[in-house]
C-alpha cells in the first residue's frame, strides 16, 4: 500500500516548494502531517544530510513518480517543513 492511502488527508496547512497537509494515520489514529514535494526542489538532498537528531521526526518517506512524500510527526516547526529542511 502506497503510503499516502495510508492517510486520511485533511487540512493544506503550507503550500510553497512543498504541499504540508494535516493527516490521520488510519491504522492508529495519529495526527501527523504529511508533505508531498517535487524532486527538483533540493528537499531530498537536505533531508539525507541531516543528522539523527532531526530523522527522528520523520515517520515514514517514499518516493511517487516524480515527487516525494514525506510523514513526521505534528509539530510547530515541522508545518514549515521547507524551512525546517
Amino acid at each position: 500500500m502506497a503510503l499516502a492511502e495510508q492517510f486520511e488527508l485533511l487540512e493544506v496547512i503550507q503550500r510553497d516548494k512543498t504541499e504540508t497537509r494535516l493527516a490521520v494515520e488510519k491504522s492508529t489514529g495519529r495526527r501527523l502531517l504529511l508533505h508531498r514535494f517535487r524532486e527538483d526542489t533540493g528537499l531530498r538532498q537536505r533531508l539525507l544530510s541531516m543528522g539523527p537528531e532531526d530523522l527522528i521526526m520523520l515517520v515514514g518517506a517514499e518516493r511517487e513518480g516524480d515527487f516525494y512524500v514525506v510523514v513526521t510527526h505534528d509539530l510547530p516547526p515541522l508545518r514549515a517543513f521547507s524551512k525546517w529542511v
